[in-house]
């Protein structure tokens, strides 16, 4: 016992002490618990990842974790239709330009895949389908 201190003098000390570490312990372990929450919700460079058009993930139909869906860049085929609803010719002949010589058979096959995936979601109708699987397989062919 300190000189001249009662005993509830030092049980107040030390009762403060006490508190105070309480307070530093808490406002660490919510420091502790943002820092993972933050580290945990932050992007990955995996999921920020472009597969361009001409390179193609995914397996035969019905193979992989993913079911057969192939990723090839683009996978709303929407985008190939105007406002009007007829194909964008200028901008399947962007796409079928860049592909490399001796890919557009593996790349219609692959995108028609898609076109009847999107049909089966109910994004693109069966006449939109027919039209677009018509429209690129004719700038295939041009392009060969």
């Amino acid at each position: 016992m300190k000189t001249g201190q009662s005993i509830e003098e030092l049980y107040l000390g030390e009762k403060k002490k006490s508190q105070i570490l309480m307070s530093a312990t808490v406002l660490l372990s919510l420091a502790l618990v943002g820092s993972i929450t933050a580290y945990v919700k932050k992007p990955t460079a995996s999921s920020n990842t472009f597969t361009p058009p001409s390179q193609f993930a995914g397996g035969p139909p019905g193979s992989g974790e993913n079911g057969g869906q192939f990723r090839m860049g683009f996978q709303d085929m929407t985008q190939f239709f105007k406002d009007d609803g007829s194909v964008d010719t200028a901008q399947l002949d962007e796409l079928t330009s860049r592909l490399p010589a001796g890919a557009s058979d593996r790349f219609l096959e692959r995108l028609t895949l898609n076109i009847d995936q999107a049909v089966t979601d109910g994004k693109l109708t069966q006449d939109q389908a027919t039209k677009l699987k018509a429209a690129l397989e004719e700038r295939a062919a041009n392009a060969q």
